[in-house]
């Protein structure tokens, strides 16, 4: 790690892994930790955008009426039952 490297993060400064944009971790918010070894920093805007994606690949909530279902349990679509 470079010493200028060093220096910006004892100072709280970030620099995003997506956009390569700086943040300040303590000032602005976002995300700071790793994927698996591999050590990564995400600026508020990113995160964000991190967190809806991840939100939309789990299907958390219902598209249609805002429910939060389970894996075990099936989305209602609106179609009657068999």
């Amino acid at each position: 790690m470079g010493l200028k490297k060093l220096l910006e993060e004892q100072n709280g400064n970030r620099t995003c892994n997506v956009c390569q944009g700086p943040f300040d971790l303590e000032g602005e918010g976002g995300m700071e930790g790793d994927f698996g070894i591999l050590p990564v920093a995400f600026c508020p805007t990113c995160y964000a955008c991190l967190m809806d994606m991840a939100e939309q690949l789990l299907h958390l909530e219902c598209p249609h009426c805002g429910k939060q279902y389970d894996d075990d349990e099936e989305p209602n679509d609106g179609s009657p039952s068999s």
